[in-house]
């Protein structure tokens, strides 16, 4: 049997890695947060759009969530399951860069 401790925080982490997007990004500010294993630059930020430069440093190819709000929004819940509709994905190939425009 496995203690509920172990099974109840391995749960949260395999929670965790559907809910959180790879790379969270507040538009109007100009900030973002990254949670993949993923490299980020931006490279340009003007009238709350963003251009950015994604690398992954490994030998696998990633594919990328981007949830990108607006301030106004930042402070709001998303609610349950909200990761359903996070349609904004980036491919990268092991050991290659793109350039993302952030809708």
């Amino acid at each position: 049997m496995i203690p509920a401790a172990v099974y109840g925080g391995t749960g949260d982490t395999f929670m965790m890695a559907l809910e959180v997007p790879g790379i969270y990004v507040c538009r109007n500010r100009g900030e973002m947060l990254v949670f993949d294993h993923v490299e980020v630059k931006t490279l340009a930020h003007k009238g709350g759009g963003m251009v950015l430069q994604i690398t992954t440093p490994t030998s696998f190819d990633a594919t990328v969530t981007v949830l990108a709000e607006e301030e106004e929004q930042d402070w709001k819940p998303l609610g349950d399951n909200a990761f359903t509709e996070w349609k904004d994905k980036v491919k990268v190939k092991a050991g290659r860069m793109v350039t993302y425009k952030v809708k």
